[in-house]
């Protein structure tokens, strides 16, 4: 039976062994797992990880040691982390997501410790890697990004009168900068107008929120990881409002979002476990492309539309991979 063995510390630091006591001579693996902040989406995707690797572990007659630890979304201890794991010398460094991976990609630079990435948006933009095929450095990982095209085509499908969206974002996450432009490009082929607010700290947004409300048909949450740490603001403002929801990571929907199109950040970290085993094996990160989500899934939550008292179209709901709430 696996074993799991918590312990923590300021960082909240976590060491799994999964196998308990035997006399069989069993091959060890150190995995490092250095997440940025902790909220459902990435929390979604370190249990996809650690359930895939647990998995082949158990089939292949692998120990698997984790040791996790959790920036409390402070960048500044990122890097200490990634120093400290660096340090370590362990098989692999993963990094959730972008702010994590760049701390991981500075500390390993001289002693090249693999490290593979997850949830991350633009690993290009974001200098992690040379090109997509061919990352070219001791780093490669699997990006969480979707084109932003399908997801309004969803949302206007929910809100066919929709006209206006806001977003609430961190601009000091690159990866939200780069998905705020993107997704403000591909509007105004729908002529959607976007309006943003900025919320560098947690306790910003839901005032962030709340300045968007009046403005807009709607509000979205991208991947930005202070305004998901968030998230229940940002629905306490759209219920009081009247106005859905939307998101991009399906995880949350739970949480109080009308629907989402985008990836299964479990299933992403399954997929990046897969990767972690090419690593393992004996692949060189800097040859190894980066992979981009399998699938894009729709996920609504019918409460939610009561709350605010829409009616979803039956097309939306025959169509959606998962319902949650009753009709």
């Amino acid at each position: 039976m696996k074993q799991y063995i918590i312990f923590f510390s300021f960082l909240l630091t976590l060491s799994v062994s999964l196998f308990g006591n035997t006399n069989e001579q069993k091959k060890q693996v150190t995995i490092a797992i250095s997440q940025i902040v902790e909220h459902p989406a990435l929390d979604a995707t370190r249990a996809g990880i650690v359930d895939e690797l647990s998995e082949f572990a158990e089939r292949e007659g692998v120990e698997y040691r984790f040791f996790f630890e959790s920036a409390q979304g402070q960048t500044l201890i990122s890097s200490q982390i990634a120093q400290k794991f660096a340090g370590m010398r362990p098989d692999v460094i993963v990094a959730i997501p972008t702010t994590a991976a760049q701390a991981a990609a500075a500390a390993t630079s001289r002693n090249k410790v693999p490290v593979v990435f997850s949830s991350v948006t633009d690993p290009l933009k974001a200098g992690l890697v040379k090109s997509i095929e061919n990352p070219g450095r001791n780093i490669t990982g699997v990006s969480n990004f979707i084109p932003a095209e399908p997801q309004i085509e969803f949302f206007k499908t929910v809100l066919p009168n929709l006209k206006s969206i806001g977003i609430v974002y961190n601009p000091s996450e690159v990866n939200s900068v780069e998905l705020v432009n993107i997704f403000k490009e591909s509007a105004k082929k729908y002529g959607i107008i976007v309006e943003t607010a900025p919320a560098m700290l947690t306790t910003e947004v839901g005032l962030a929120a709340s300045a968007l409300t009046s403005k807009v048909d709607a509000l979205f949450v991208t991947n930005d990881n202070t305004a998901l740490s968030a998230f229940d603001s940002v629905v306490r403002e759209g219920n009081k409002a009247g106005i859905p929801v939307f998101v991009s990571d399906v995880d949350v929907v739970e949480r109080g979002a009308l629907a989402a199109y985008g990836p299964n950040q479990y299933e992403l970290g399954r997929q990046t476990a897969k990767m972690i085993l090419k690593v393992i094996n004996g692949n060189d990160p800097a040859g190894i492309p980066v992979e981009f989500p399998d699938a894009a899934e729709i996920w609504i939550n019918l409460d939610a539309a009561k709350k605010i008292n829409l009616t979803l179209p039956q097309e939306v709901i025959q169509n959606a991979d998962v319902v949650l709430g009753q009709s």
